[in-house]
């Protein structure tokens, strides 16, 4: 579960951001559905069950989101970099002088199997320059802390301290990535939970959205949740089919010319079995009534909307499934409004969510903007300053009012994070009018 995320100088961040996903205890939403999209973890801590980001094109969202995957991947992969490589996933903020030639931090505080910890890292192309964990029962105490003089390690931790000592270690590997390798147990826990963040795009859909939810219809429990959803969800499927057909995946190989002087790549086609959707349908007669099935192939003949939401259903069943943290971006392409909301309240609902899932997602869907759906601590916005850096900040800066419409003040530009539009009319004139004027 997260607690907290932290990032600065990467891509259009350039100062230090905060976003939370701690419940305000001094709101209480009286309208809002179900359990108030909170879930209790302590006497003295409550966590969102789900958060919307809104914002202008360009104003940061997506590159908020991308955070997520970066320092997920930091964690899962960097063990296997060599020290010749450069760490091309690091973009610092490019349009200021002081911060190109500056790290990106990163930092999350979260829960995994009841402990909690913080762990961030500061990194650039060349490599780690800090790397922080600490984790907190009655009271946070650290496990390490590396900067450029060396790392400092608790003493219980041997693992690490052997990684340390036989300089097992460089600078574009993570300890915690690197202790994982060796299972250390408190890096295997931080592996884990990164592994646990859960990526999709509304915008690419992808070929690891579609195979999410294909592998769950090869499963039987799995097939019959994502069936129902999609009849619950009114495309008038009755039936998903997997089938696997012989197909051929390319594959590019590197070698030495017939003189053996310059490496010329080799293109080979190979022999795989792919696996094909079928998406199958009652045929009726002219009074209504079933006299048949057919069958459609899913990616050629159903509707991009249809596609889109197949895309994100398995993803969300296994996050729902695993109590892992979902990370959207733009979930309402090609979605209807209806179906948006659906798809949240599956993370709002005690009875769909019982094992503490987070969403966290963008939109430019401002009929989310409802108090059935959100609370009001639940609401972030994204805006890009005259200097292009983007901030990321809570609707509850503004103190909004329970009764608010939050729908119509945000359009209104009372909380920011719009597109402030030029007079389009009046520029299409003048270019039409200039074309007039050279003919």
């Amino acid at each position: 579960m997260l607690v907290q995320f932290k990032i600065k100088n990467f891509l259009s961040i350039k100062d230090e951001q905060v976003f939370s996903m701690v419940a305000d205890s001094a709101i209480k939403e009286k309208d809002m559905d179900d359990t108030n999209g909170v879930f209790d973890v302590s006497d003295n801590l409550s966590l969102l069950k789900s958060a919307v980001i809104y914002g202008a094109n360009a104003s940061g969202k997506s590159n908020f989101i991308r955070t997520f995957f970066t320092y997920q991947a930091m964690i899962v992969h960097s063990a296997n970099l060599t020290e010749l490589q450069e760490i091309t996933a690091i973009v610092p903020f490019l349009l200021n002088s002081k911060t190109v030639d500056k790290p990106s931090v990163f930092e999350a505080v979260f829960i995994y199997d009841a402990v909690q910890y913080r762990y961030g890292f500061e990194v650039s192309k060349k490599g780690i320059t800090e790397e922080w964990l600490f984790v907190k029962a009655q009271r946070e105490t650290q496990v390490f802390y590396r900067d450029k003089n060396g790392i400092e390690i608790n003493p219980k931790y041997k693992i690490l301290i052997e990684i340390r000592d036989k300089k097992m270690l460089h600078n574009k590997s993570l300890l915690v990535s690197k202790g994982a390798v060796f299972n250390d147990e408190i890096s295997t826990n931080i592996l884990k939970w990164a592994n646990t963040i859960f990526a999709a795009s509304g915008v690419s859909g992808g070929a690891f959205n579609y195979d999410t939810t294909i592998s769950m219809l090869q499963d039987p429990k799995g097939k019959t949740a994502v069936v129902e959803l999609m009849k619950l969800a009114d495309f008038g499927i009755t039936d998903l089919i997997v089938e696997e057909k012989e197909g051929s995946s390319m594959g590019v190989t590197f070698g030495l010319n017939a003189a053996g002087s310059s490496i010329q790549p080799e293109v080979k086609h190979e022999k795989t079995m792919l696996k094909e959707v079928k998406a199958r349908r009652n045929v009726l007669n002219e009074k209504g009534q079933i006299v048949g099935m057919a069958n459609f192939v899913f990616l050629q003949n159903e509707s991009e909307g249809t596609k889109q939401f197949f895309s994100l259903i398995g993803p969300f069943l296994q996050a729902l499934k695993n109590g892992s943290v979902m990370v959207v971006d733009e979930i309402d392409i090609k979605l209807h409004p209806l179906l948006s909301q659906r798809l949240v309240s599956l993370f709002n609902s005690k009875e769909t969510n019982p094992k503490g899932a987070q969403l966290i997602f963008t939109t430019h869907d401002t009929n989310l903007l409802d108090a059935h759906i959100f609370r009001r601590d639940q609401v972030w916005f994204a805006e890009k300053d005259k200097y292009g850096a983007s901030t990321i900040y809570p609707l509850t800066d503004y103190k909004p009012r329970n009764d608010m419409n939050l729908e119509k003040n945000y359009i209104a530009g009372k909380f920011g994070a719009i597109p402030y539009l030029g007079d389009f009319d009046l520029l299409i004139k003048e270019v039409l009018t200039h074309k007039r004027a050279k003919k």
